[in-house]
């Protein structure tokens, strides 16, 4: 499996803390089934995790030779998770801030925690516009698109992709968080399972046991692709699969069920 959302890099933001605590959650990946991970650390605007490409490529070589003293046959491979501002298009466009691998077809993307911006959608477009796909970071973590799918809908129609934590799916982010990342998983909007590891006990990493609560909601075949085929076309640049979007049939239902209403009601009218 591969895994396109990662926090591996010891020190730079709030994932690994140490070079001991990074090799030990590569361990885990390897244990777990995973044979790549992407080092996506925080690529905040200002700040503390304000991370630019040069520091973040050096620091993914030492941890290169790192993994090939200890004989850990992961590869890692660069990007970063960017947080969405007005001029962020400019950022990936001069390369200080990283896309997905050397490809430069693919970014993740991240939202403030408990909104939207209302530049967001022009940030999207303006990526797209330059080359690049936008990839979502865990959007069942978002209260305000937790409120409603009909804009996650929306953005996955204009051509954004959405990757789910795998720790969202087990529960670990709340019953709430758990319950839309299966939504999203029923509607056919979810093209990537990630870890988002932070550390060895804080959002560990692994997406064996993510990817067989997502088997039973969407089938095997289309979870393994969301942890293994889909990634691999993201570090390589190619175009991903993308399922066409399903209403489960209880949604369905309802809106069938709401139009009898209102017709009824305008008939008595």
């Amino acid at each position: 499996m591969i895994d396109l959302h990662s926090h591996l890099l010891p020190g730079i933001d709030d994932g690994a803390d140490s070079w001991e605590e990074t090799l030990e959650m590569a361990r885990a990946a390897l244990d777990d089934g995973v044979t790549c991970m992407v080092a996506t650390p925080h690529m905040m605007p200002d700040g503390e995790f304000a991370n630019r490409s040069h520091g973040v490529l050096a620091l993914i070589e030492e941890t290169k030779e790192r993994l090939a003293r200890e004989s850990l046959p992961l590869e890692v491979v660069a990007g970063g998770e960017l947080y969405i501002h007005p001029t962020l298009h400019e950022g990936v466009r001069d390369g200080t801030l990283l896309t997905y691998g050397k490809a430069h077809k693919y970014a993740l993307v991240e939202l403030p925690s408990i909104d939207v911006p209302p530049y967001a959608e022009r940030v999207i477009f303006e990526l797209q516009v330059g080359g690049v796909q936008p990839i979502l970071a865990h959007p069942e973590r978002n209260p305000s698109l937790v409120q409603g799918m009909e804009r996650l809908v929306e953005w996955v129609e204009r051509g954004l992709l959405l990757q789910v934590n795998a720790r969202s799916l087990l529960g670990d982010s709340g019953s709430r968080s758990r319950r839309f990342a299966e939504e999203l998983l029923e509607w056919r909007l979810v093209h990537f399972i990630a870890s988002d590891a932070h550390g060895i006990k804080r959002r560990p990493p692994g997406l064996s046991a993510a990817r067989e609560r997502a088997a039973g909601i969407v089938g095997p075949q289309m979870a393994e692709a969301m942890v293994r085929t889909n990634p691999a076309r993201v570090i390589a640049g190619e175009p991903v699969h993308v399922w066409p979007i399903e209403r489960p049939k209880r949604q369905r239902m309802l809106r069938r069920l709401w139009g009898r209403s209102r017709a009824r009601a305008h008939f008595h009218h």
